[in-house]
């Protein structure tokens, strides 16, 4: 449970919440910890948020600066009907599973507050707040607003009153610090100061662990420190900096920096991009490689290197087609540097392979080789003067021989 206080003053909206975690269980409520924020700015807008933890992080999740009203309804309504189809068991408390988003902007110059719960659907409420009218939602929201108006009635300051108010009702579900929100037609500023607690908490048995936990036993952590192994658990939606993980599952993450060692596949259902280059194997390491195209029938094709010969296969199991918009070429050379100097040795290309009846030579094979306009294009032989005549491509006459019986 939270508390959300805003107040309307001269065209700015300031919008107060705290940043306790509580769980909840038999009936009482648990401290667990201060570092959730429950109000954040989102583009122009400041939106708060209160009830189950999981369901705040998708909806602030799935919403950014050019996300609409009717759009943070639609991620409140999707992120609630989600987590309720996900956890048809779960026990929300007395009033079951509470969510709601509330929404202060500035249009046109105007403050405006739009209300997004749980027990109408979402439906989007909007209302243009008087001068001076103050707000409270959430959790002891009437206790809030009576406590304050008896401090501004002694004329203290509003934003003091409104601090000792938090102060005032701190317990396991409001306290920790006190985030400030100043909407203005010109911005939005922030300002974090510390609730005072008032009374001794019930603390929640992980004491100091920044998390959430339900009574299902799932975790959401901000940071958490696990010694040992973590056995039939998931990953989702999460971004991992600087980790370095071994073997496991991990589902729908994000991950920055990192080290990834397993000794089994890495399997990967979409595309994998890199910024530069892709390296197969370490220096040193003497096995073979293989970049392997499957599909589901017998048919594969493969870019493989085989470390005894240094060599490169590329090998298809139908057709191998190069297309380029520009020249193709073939080059077999080794650059190497011989007393400092850059010295080219080439080699023979060949297509096909290097044995003279397998093979498609280059320009440079053919050089040697007779003009093609010399060259025999037709025999005949004439039976009645027994002559063997040899003509060329253009039907001239080059040769002829008798053959006598």
């Amino acid at each position: 449970m939270s508390l959300c206080v805003s107040f309307y003053l001269n065209g700015n909206i300031y919008v107060f919440a705290d940043t306790r975690v509580s769980a909840y269980k038999n009936g009482r409520s648990y401290y667990v910890h201060d570092n959730y924020n429950k109000l954040r700015q989102v583009g122009d807008k400041v939106v708060f948020t209160s009830g189950e933890l999981e369901i705040c992080d998708n909806l602030f999740a799935a919403i950014d600066e050019r996300s609409t009203v009717d759009d943070i309804a639609e991620a409140a309504r999707k992120a609630y009907n989600d987590f309720k189809r996900a956890n048809p068991d779960y026990d929300g408390g007395k009033y079951g599973i509470e969510f709601g988003a509330y929404v202060h902007a500035i249009e046109d110059g105007v403050p405006v507050y739009y209300q997004l719960r749980y027990i109408d659907d979402f439906k989007v409420e909007r209302r243009v707040p008087n001068n001076q009218e103050l707000f409270a939602v959430a959790g002891r929201s009437e206790e809030a607003l009576a406590h304050i108006a008896k401090l501004a009635g002694r004329n203290i300051p509003i934003d003091t009153a409104i601090l000792r108010t938090y102060e005032h009702l701190a317990n396991e579900f409001i306290g920790g610090n006190l985030v400030r929100y100043t909407v203005m037609p010109g911005g939005v500023e922030r300002l974090v100061r510390p609730i005072r607690d008032t009374k001794p908490l019930r603390m929640w048995p992980v004491r100091g662990a920044s998390l959430h936990a339900d009574m299902q036993g799932n975790v959401v952590a901000r940071k958490i420190t696990l010694t040992g192994t973590v056995e039939n658990s998931s990953i989702n939606t999460s971004t991992i900096n600087a980790g370095t993980i071994n073997g496991g599952t991990i589902n729908g993450a994000q991950i920055i920096g990192g080290s990834i060692t397993s000794n089994t596949d890495i399997n990967i259902n979409r595309d994998i991009r890199v910024g530069n280059n892709i390296y197969l194997g370490l220096t040193g390491q003497t096995n073979d490689r293989r970049i392997e195209f499957v599909d589901s029938g017998p048919y594969r094709s493969y870019i493989g290197f085989t470390n005894a010969t240094k060599q490169l296969e590329l090998y298809a199991a139908n057709d191998i087609r190069i297309n380029s918009g520009l020249n193709v070429s073939l080059n077999a050379a080794y650059d190497v540097n011989v007393n400092a100097n850059r010295v080219i040795i080439p080699f023979n290309t060949y297509l096909g392979s290097a044995s003279s009846s397998n093979r498609l030579v280059m320009q440079a094979d053919l050089g040697g080789k007779a003009n093609v306009e010399d060259a025999g294009y037709n025999l005949t032989f004439d039976t009645s003067t027994r002559n063997l005549k040899m003509y060329n491509r253009y039907g001239d006459l080059m040769a002829q021989v008798n053959i006598p019986k």
